[in-house]
């Protein structure tokens, strides 16, 4: 049996102000690299070409600071990026000053936080008989959940002799009850699931219409809180 010497006063990591997260990215540097089984995955190799500032990943393309539950374990503090047009996430060892970046592999993760965005993975539903992959949680309330999917369009094109590639960005709204999906891009789909309140609902769009147009995740966010946390 290993026994453990810290060379700084236990009590630090208790100290108040100091998030879990903190506190385990602490023992961690303490003790070492305890994550090994996050970087069996394939060696993931960038694209060349990409023109200017598009990219295939959430929010930018530079490598962020996030948590994720990998194989029922919590890891803080994991240097992460998710490629939203292959829907697949990608790490690079904690503690590692290279750049090189690994594919998790997508069976063994279940959800991941990054720059505040928490993302989970949706496997097959009783709607839906293929893999959904990553999704974005926008809301949720005893158990419900309003979710988007991020999809980004690989589109290649010829500009002075040279090939670029360049992405355009998509996104599909769904609610979750149980194991249960179901698209939530229109005003019919939330009408047809929620029968009683249609006369809600048409007020709602109605009185919203510019946030429908100009930011859909608030709009779909309120609509959400509209109809399941004060219709409850």
């Amino acid at each position: 049996m290993a026994i453990l010497f810290f060379s700084q006063p236990i009590q630090v990591l208790g100290q108040l102000g100091n998030t879990k997260s903190e506190v385990y990215s602490i023992v961690d540097s303490i003790i070492g690299e305890p994550d090994l089984e996050l970087y069996n995955g394939p060696i993931f190799k960038e694209e060349a070409n990409v023109d200017g500032n598009s990219h295939g990943y959430f929010s930018n393309k530079e490598v962020v600071i996030g948590d994720l539950s990998y194989m029922g374990q919590k890891y803080f503090n994991q240097k992460l990026k998710y490629n939203i047009h292959l829907d697949e996430l990608l790490i690079t060892p904690k503690y590692s000053q290279s750049a090189l970046l690994v594919q998790l592999e997508k069976e063994h993760v279940e959800e991941f936080t990054i720059q505040g965005n928490r993302f989970i993975h949706v496997q097959r539903t009783n709607e839906s008989k293929e893999n959904l992959g990553y999704m974005q949680v926008l809301g949720a309330y005893n158990g419900n959940l309003l979710l988007k999917k991020h999809s980004k369009k690989r589109v290649q094109s010829k500009k002075s002799d040279r090939v670029t590639i360049e992405y355009k960005s998509g996104s599909s709204y769904f609610l979750m009850f149980g194991d249960r999906i179901f698209n939530a891009n229109s005003k019919n789909n939330w009408k047809n699931l929620f029968k009683e309140q249609k006369v809600k609902i048409n007020r709602f769009y109605k009185n919203f219409k510019l946030d429908h147009k100009t930011d859909k995740d608030r709009f779909f966010r309120n609509l959400f809180d509209e109809l399941i946390k004060q219709g409850t």
